[in-house]
């Protein structure tokens, strides 16, 4: 099936990768910045790393305000799974293939769940996207802190994305 279902229409020439690349050491810094506690605290910070998978899900199933949600699974050393769903789009107006997607995320371990703010950034020509997820809340035996930083790609005739991921969670001492 050969469906692009977010109708974009290719340029003559698509963006590469490189400026999607340029992006992630921005990413990963403000990914890192935000994995601090406390001033008081003394955290414990553990990194995490793996492959992932996953499928959008369209309306009516998916209620995101601009149509574009995705269940995925988190392999490697931090297992879950996932449900994103986007509540903004914005498309670089230097490039229309180009969109930035915020939403938010909630991830569901085997010891409670996780919930991000997240920040997409993807290119519908190429596939081509990287993901920075913030920790806003948890429901956890202990509080966690930190982000994930995910990049990949989605095929945009299936919905089916895959790549790699990485993550820094941190408790305080005395939680």
């Amino acid at each position: 099936m050969d469906t692009n279902y977010y109708a974009y229409t290719p340029r003559s020439q698509p963006p590469s990768m490189p400026r999607l690349a340029m992006w992630l050491p921005v990413v990963l810094l403000l990914a890192g910045a935000s994995a601090r506690a406390g001033d008081g605290d003394k955290p414990s910070c553990h990194a995490f790393y793996g492959p992932f998978t996953s499928v959008v899900v369209v309306p009516p199933e998916c209620t995101s305000p601009v149509g574009l949600c995705t269940n995925g699974l988190l392999s490697g050393e931090f297992p879950a799974t996932y449900d994103f769903t986007a509540l903004t789009q914005t498309t670089d107006p230097s490039d229309p293939n180009v969109v930035t997607l915020t939403g938010r995320s909630v991830v569901t371990t085997s010891r409670g769940v996780i919930y991000t703010d997240d920040v997409s950034v993807i290119n519908f020509v190429t596939g081509d996207f990287v993901t920075k997820a913030l920790v806003h809340k948890t429901k956890l035996r202990q509080a966690k802190t930190g982000g994930f930083i995910a990049a990949g790609n989605l095929n945009t005739a299936t919905g089916q994305a895959s790549g790699n991921y990485s993550a820094v969670l941190c408790s305080s001492e005395d939680d």
